[in-house]
């Protein structure tokens, strides 16, 4: 996560060759993003059978995890529940510039449910 975030301290700056290639333990894809506005990160996601007791404890790993490595060093923000069947809790971290964040989604129709990590780099403009 260290590594992550050093990265993203610069918005991943470089070339694409010299950008994270990081696959974190159990993802089923991790990739590097560029987003409008030359914003970039990284996300990796982890899928599940729908409300799997193991995508909770995925996400409450990921959380706790976060919540140690950054301690004082960031900003907690919990986004406000939606108003639909699926489930969906987030956790945000913004330490400096870069925001960390977790994510469970449940999806219904799918019959899966998603931990997503996400890391958005600093955008510099």
């Amino acid at each position: 996560m260290n590594t992550l975030l050093e990265q993203a301290q610069s918005n991943f700056a470089g070339d694409v060759g010299s950008l994270p290639q990081l696959r974190l333990d159990g993802a089923d894809s991790c990739a590097t993003f560029f987003s409008p506005g030359e914003s970039r990160g990284f996300h990796c996601v982890w899928e599940f059978s729908y409300r799997a007791a193991e995508a909770e404890k995925t996400f409450t790993y990921f959380d706790e995890t976060l919540q140690r490595c950054f301690a004082d060093r960031a900003r907690v923000e919990h986004d406000q529940p939606v108003n639909h069947p699926d489930s969906y809790r987030l956790q945000q971290y913004q330490v400096g510039p870069v925001t960390v964040s977790v994510s469970l989604k449940d999806k219904s129709a799918l019959q899966k449910t998603y931990v997503f990590l996400r890391v958005d780099g600093a955008n510099r403009d």
